[in-house]
């Protein structure tokens, strides 16, 4: 693992049990705003991380007082956790946006690097296309 990461995480106090998902990990970069008080850190990484050490990644972020937000920018090749992503930052936006609340993860299909969602309604096919442009940016940045 990167030494640059392993001094990132214990800063953050980020859980052991996870940090074996980054062994073959490297940062290539991170650009400090200070303006914004931002970080933004792009990691180099075999095969992406668990969706729950995403998560437990995301919690512990905000331990750092003089950041008030961190992006990460993954760059691997692994797909295998495309739709986990996906789902991932879909009910993000279900829980902000009842309306999509009737879309069942049934209803979400991937195949390769492609997602597409089954709609039965005009009003979701609206709210889907004022979101895409979040849901494809944080796609990319998850390396997808």
């Amino acid at each position: 693992m990167d030494n640059r990461l392993v001094k990132f995480f214990d800063k953050i106090g980020y859980s052991n049990e996870f940090r074996n998902e980054f062994l073959s990990a490297k940062v290539k970069n991170v650009i400090v705003d200070t303006h914004e008080e931002s970080w933004k850190i792009y990691i180099d990484i075999d095969k992406m991380i668990s969706i729950d050490a995403f998560k437990a990644l995301k919690e512990s972020d905000n331990k750092l007082s003089s950041v008030k937000k961190i992006y990460y920018y993954f760059n691997h090749n692994d797909l295998s956790l495309l739709k986990d992503y996906f789902m991932y930052i879909f009910n993000y936006y279900q829980n902000v946006c009842p309306m999509l609340s009737s879309i069942k993860e049934e209803d979400i299909k991937v195949e390769g690097s492609s997602v597409s969602i089954e709609v039965s309604s005009t009003p979701e096919i609206t709210k889907l296309e004022s979101i895409k442009d979040k849901f494809i940016e944080f796609i990319k940045a998850m390396g997808y």
